[in-house]
């Protein structure tokens, strides 16, 4: 007996063929990225490629080859990735503005790389003009453009919910299911993380809106990521799972202390936390030097330099900082080397870039009137 798919004409077999689409499984997973790159529902994917919605839905689904076993679901992956060859997802978009590289977008960095390589669980805080998120964008933007597909960025609203939460997860990772209860969409996630190479890192922004009682939205991504490690991993890394990045403002972590108790199986999974202290003089004074010279530093006068860091001084009343070193201290606590415990007074990287932006264009419009 003819498999069903014979009923295609030679002329369309070999149209399909031409094609060279991967096998069912590796189409499903490009397939569903690429619907999500370019914001594509499965009812605007089978518009494009004439199907009908309960065929889109049953491939998308993984579930087409269990309910057809007669047809040649090979010509259905070919007609479906040739729609998407013929309707390309938008290339990547690059960093989002000038990144000026700071101690603390390096911090981000490290914690990053180890929630790549180790698996780990990485806390980050700090004031809000420190830009943890455009630098956490800006390391999304650079491997995205390098063809990874690793780094998986979700917001937290101030009123997160736990099926909200992970429906905004697979909408990062491109899953395809679409359901209103979670266990679906927990699956969708466990078996998009096991057809990836490397396990990714699901980065939650504004964390400190899942630390409000009962929990819930935070303890599902924990869920998530313990049931997104295998117990039997011949290297103990890998039997952590996922990696997590929370960052969130300056009370997150003291919300995590304030309810230990009621978070206990938070304690051991959280292997980096990192309190973000902004940039001091020195280093505000360093970058504008960098940026406005002409292949090296430029020289700064006294008169500029006052001015760079009156434009970029922000002062963060919620975090204290030594007044020497700048180490984080916590309220009465004496700093080893017998600096006083202050607000923390930084130099934010936004102010500071837009004070070099208007720089360079005033120099630029003097150098056209000349």
């Amino acid at each position: 007996m003819k498999p069903k798919g014979s009923v295609y004409s030679e002329e369309v077999r070999a149209r399909l063929a031409a094609v060279r689409a991967p096998e069912y499984a590796q189409a499903l997973v490009e397939i569903s990225r690429w619907m999500v790159r370019r914001g594509l529902s499965a009812q605007a994917l089978a518009d494009l490629a004439g199907l009908g919605r309960s065929t889109v839905n049953q491939f998308l689904q993984g579930a087409y080859p269990r309910f057809h076993p007669s047809v040649d679901v090979s010509l259905l992956t070919a007609r479906l990735y040739g729609a998407m060859r013929a309707h390309p997802a938008p290339a990547p978009a690059g960093p989002p503005a000038r990144f000026l590289g700071t101690r603390n977008a390096g911090e981000i960095h490290r914690a990053l790389n180890a929630c790549l390589r180790q698996h780990a669980c990485a806390v980050i805080h700090g004031a809000p003009a420190e830009e943890k998120t455009f630098t956490v964008r800006c390391v999304i933007a650079e491997h995205q453009a390098a063809g990874r597909d690793d780094l998986l960025y979700v917001y937290a609203p101030p009123d997160p919910s736990p099926l909200g939460m992970l429906q905004r997860i697979c909408a990062a990772a491109g899953t395809t299911v679409r359901s209103n209860q979670k266990y679906p969409l927990t699956q969708s996630l466990l078996e998009n993380f096991r057809q990836r190479p490397r396990m990714p890192v699901v980065i939650v922004d504004e964390a400190q809106h899942l630390l409000r009682a009962p929990f819930d939205a935070l303890e599902t991504i924990r869920e998530l990521r313990d049931l997104s490690g295998n117990d039997l991993a011949e290297r103990r890394q890998d039997s952590y799972g996922c990696g997590l990045l929370l960052i969130g403002s300056h009370v997150l972590y003291a919300q995590f202390e304030r309810n230990k108790f009621l978070l206990g199986q938070w304690r051991d999974r959280i292997q980096i936390k990192t309190q973000l202290t902004g940039m001091d003089e020195a280093e505000a004074l360093e970058i504008a030097a960098r940026e406005l010279g002409n292949g090296r530093p430029a020289r700064l006068g006294e008169g500029l330099k006052h001015e760079i860091l009156r434009a970029s001084r922000e002062v963060d009343p919620h975090t204290l900082a030594c007044g020497k070193c700048r180490k984080p201290l916590e309220a009465g606590e004496a700093c080893s080397c017998g600096g006083q415990a202050k607000p923390c007074v930084f130099h934010s990287p936004r102010k500071l870039s837009i004070w070099i932006d208007r720089a360079r264009e005033k120099r630029a419009a003097q150098k056209g009137a000349a």
